[in-house]
């Protein structure tokens, strides 16, 4: 029997998911780097709005709850196999968004298989890119969520914080055991001994030197292609020059240069608690 591995990548926007995504897809076990998982973002978001009038609006198509969990289940199944299909003869589906964090205890309860690995990165540098983006949008007359949040530090703090909210509820001590935290800085600094870490819990095994470097099996991507990304102001604003280039810890440390002392020790006052489960500071 194949032994196929389902694997989620999570984490804040701007933590580094897109470089943690491009290691994973540099196993042996992976297909190749592949662009973020709209898709499964865009069946939750329709499975939870549903939830909010399922009685009126959806009881008497589906009846109790659970079948209709059951429904959107094997929507999700049919898109795991469908994206295999493509991919074969990887074993491991790795998928990545931002946005499907919060839902990582709903995933791991409908998918006792999967396993997630949740990025982590500095929250004064991570708040950094995400106040970039939103001055890059509004160059651009574009009215967006980063661009709400201006550099509104307490704001900017729970933004940040709300992507790994859930995983520390009730619900999501349930998968702890499936879950893995991995920090940004340590895929950069420490690159060999975190990606033992990560083999070991996905049950991936990696070439190194595909991993540490860009190269053709990414390339493939539109992702990763800037002049694509550049034809939308939206996604051109999250671009990063490090998504093409060899694993770099040039961007550790930077919100000295673009916060003020005051922004950073807002920052810090504002994600003591989170600073408490991953030290920063």
């Amino acid at each position: 029997m194949i032994d196929e591995k389902l694997i989620f990548i999570g984490g804040c926007m701007r933590s580094g998911t897109t470089i943690l995504h491009r290691v994973l897809c540099a196993s042996h076990e992976s297909h190749p780097y592949i662009t973020e998982s709209w898709y499964l973002i865009d069946q939750l978001r329709i499975y939870r709005w549903c939830l909010q009038r399922y009685d009126v609006r959806h009881k008497d198509y589906f009846g109790e709850r659970a079948i209709f969990d059951e429904f959107t289940r094997n929507i999700l199944r049919n898109y795991f196999f469908v994206t295999r299909v493509r991919y074969a003869p990887a074993t491991a589906l790795v998928l990545k968004n931002p946005e499907v964090t919060s839902q990582f205890p709903l995933l791991g309860n409908w998918f006792k298989e999967a396993r997630f690995v949740i990025n982590v990165r500095d929250p004064r540098d991570t708040i950094t890119s995400i106040v970039e983006v939103g001055e890059r949008h509004r160059q651009d007359g574009l009215r967006t969520p980063q661009t709400s949040l201006g550099r509104n530090m307490q704001k900017l703090s729970n933004f940040y914080k709300k992507y790994y909210a859930n995983l520390f509820s009730p619900a999501g001590r349930q998968i702890k055991d499936r879950m893995i935290f991995v920090r940004y800085e340590d895929i950069m600094t420490e690159t060999e001994k975190t990606v033992q870490r990560l083999g070991d819990f996905c049950g991936l095994s990696f070439d190194m030197e595909l991993l540490r470097h860009f190269g053709s099996q990414q390339e493939s991507s539109l992702n990763l292609d800037a002049e694509v990304r550049a034809r939308d102001p939206l996604s051109a604003a999250f671009w990063s020059d490090l998504y093409t280039k060899d694993l770099s810890a040039s961007r550790i440390g930077r919100h000295r240069d673009v916060l003020t002392p005051e922004e950073i020790r807002e920052i810090e006052t504002h994600c003591a608690d989170f600073n408490k489960v991953v030290p920063y500071w």
